[in-house]
């Protein structure tokens, strides 16, 4: 027996009890919820007047409350987990499975893609090494959506003019971010945003680079090579592969890139407005016609495996709150993460600020002498 309810408890957002929002739903291996089902023995509860049970339909309220203490204690916050630095510590960790089933999950989606070429090992052939990135998808209230395992090329070993040859690719910047939901903001324009799965997986490399293979998880390919057909993170020119990719798409899709900042793309055609901010996977789009920002999703679509949504949350590490005349931007988990690598017993030290005691600020002065802010 399963049925969905509301939770029962008034709940912030700024609090760890945010979690009572997935009541009803159970952590799953990925991070996502599902069902979670309401047994059918009644729980006996420690409370006061056990007699005094209020029931919801035809379910008594101590066994909603029981479903939803096992539902929270089964969540998992990302700062209950730790990120491993090398693949023998994921493998060998707490949550050893998931990581495994994240390494096996990369490996299938670059085989899927057709990413490479098995060829024999010959002598004096030059290869690169790898090595395993491992991080944590999170949502916006820090539980974790997915565990995540990077196959990436060692590009340390890379040496220029033999590996690769030309590894520029434009940045974004965060000033043409603000720049771009400002204007949205203003005009009162949609803002949607998406991110591209699997970004370097996707762009053809024009070098010849061989990678040695995961016999961890690829044994059968002891004395083999792989002969990349496509990016791989961590290769120097991956960026500009990338890059060079998505912007013969955008291209002929008709958007055209920004002559001082060729991360963010600009489609016009008489009154139709379209700007996309790029930055690697994650992007931003900006449109006062929501019908040409759905073409472009379409289109997009049939070239790109993308994640899209209408709404603007969360892009590059940022939490964005998009509302009426007003934009918010915030760095909260960035600012959590500092907090939490320093002991807080240096936080409440005084400091003395770089400036004279005394500054003789006024409200009322014209003009300001800036010596004494000089550093």
């Amino acid at each position: 027996m399963s049925q969905p309810y509301i939770p029962l408890v008034p709940m912030r957002s700024s609090t760890s009890l945010w979690r009572l929002a997935t009541v009803g739903a159970k952590y799953q291996q990925n991070g996502s919820v599902g069902e979670c089902h309401i047994p059918e023995v009644p729980t006996i509860l420690d409370i006061a007047r056990p007699c005094n049970t209020l029931s919801l339909g035809k379910v008594p309220t101590e066994r909603l409350f029981a479903a939803e203490n096992q539902a929270i204690d089964s969540l998992t916050l990302a700062k209950d987990v730790g990120i491993p630095d090398h693949l023998g510590q994921a493998l060998s960790g707490l949550h050893c499975e998931k990581w495994r089933l994240a390494c096996i999950a990369e490996l299938g989606q670059m085989a899927a893609r057709d990413f490479w070429e098995v060829v024999g090992k010959k002598p004096g052939m030059k290869t690169i090494s790898h090595q395993w990135v491992f991080d944590l998808k999170q949502n916006a209230h820090n539980s974790i959506k997915r565990f995540k395992a990077r196959f990436v090329a060692c590009g340390n070993r890379q040496r220029p003019g033999v590996y690769c040859t030309k590894t520029y690719a434009p940045t974004a910047s965060l000033m043409s971010l603000r720049l771009v939901l400002a204007t949205a903001t203003l005009k009162n324009w949609q803002v949607a945003s998406f991110d591209v799965s699997g970004t370097y997986l996707n762009s053809p490399v024009e070098e010849t680079v061989l990678v040695d293979p995961p016999r961890n998880f690829l044994p059968e390919l002891k004395g083999k090579v792989l002969h990349l057909k496509k990016a791989l993170y961590g290769m120097r020119q991956a960026g500009r592969c990338w890059w060079k990719f998505l912007s013969g798409i955008l291209g002929r899709m008709g958007l055209v890139a920004m002559e001082v900042n060729q991360s963010l793309y600009i489609f016009q055609n008489k009154n139709t407005i379209v700007a996309i901010w790029v930055h690697v996977d994650d992007s931003v789009i900006v449109s006062n016609s929501p019908d040409r920002v759905a073409n472009f999703k379409s289109a997009l679509c049939t070239k790109l495996d993308i994640k899209w949504s209408n709404k603007l949350q969360q892009t590059v590490g940022l939490k964005c709150v998009v509302g009426e005349g007003q934009v918010t931007i915030t760095q909260w988990r960035l600012t959590d993460s500092i907090l939490d690598a320093y002991p807080r017993p240096v936080l409440r030290r005084d400091s003395p600020l770089p400036m004279l005691p005394v500054a003789g600020l006024s409200l009322d002065e014209a003009t300001l002498d800036p010596t004494p802010f000089d550093p």
